[in-house]
């Protein structure tokens, strides 16, 4: 088995456990004996705790956007504004959501270990933008208002993990979709 393809199938692994438990404090040592290799192992491939989770998320979006690109493509901002959330939101996610700002306050610090999960950021963002433009709305015009959507969310989920206070963040996600729904309404007019 090359490197490359021992590498995947640790990734594989790494990804099945972070995702059923999420990553939070857990030491290299215990997730490769949770996944049946060694710490040195996970070393040699990912160099780093924070590689290595840097590598999981980027596969779990990965997997999570090929289910949604489909749906993307039927539905405007206003729905996948909503899929979006629900995903991430759920209490389920609260686990991904924290590894994921773990990870992007290490790539805020540090941005050139992290140069491709930083360089995804701009998937959801890019969604949107194509949505905003088969809506009918300038290039400019979609390119912002879909970075503000994809800002917009994770700003809220960031004070959804930080506060818990999920009434308070719901109502305001609710206000966010009111406004795009209202705004693609109005243009239609």
């Amino acid at each position: 088995m090359s490197r490359q393809d021992s590498r995947n199938e640790l990734l594989t692994k790494a990804v099945a456990h972070v995702g059923e438990r999420g990553m939070g404090d857990m030491s290299l040592r215990s997730l490769a004996e949770a996944i049946g290799t060694s710490h040195r192992m996970l070393i040699y491939h990912f160099g780093s705790r924070e590689r290595l989770l840097a590598d999981v998320l980027q596969r779990l979006r990965t997997q999570e956007q090929g289910v949604y690109l489909a749906e993307a493509s039927r539905t405007g901002r206003a729905q996948m504004l909503g899929l979006l959330w629900k995903l991430y939101s759920s209490p389920g996610s609260e686990g991904r959501v924290r590894n994921f700002f773990y990870v992007l306050g290490l790539a805020a610090q540090q941005p050139e270990p992290y140069r491709e999960f930083l360089d995804s950021l701009a998937d959801w963002a890019d969604i949107f933008r194509e949505q905003g433009l088969r809506e009918g709305l300038d290039e400019k015009r979609a390119a912002n208002e879909a970075h503000l959507l994809t800002w917009s969310i994770r700003g809220l989920l960031l004070d959804l993990v930080t506060s818990g206070d999920r009434k308070r963040v719901e109502d305001a996600f609710e206000t966010l979709r009111a406004s795009l729904e209202q705004e693609q309404e109005q243009e239609q007019d």
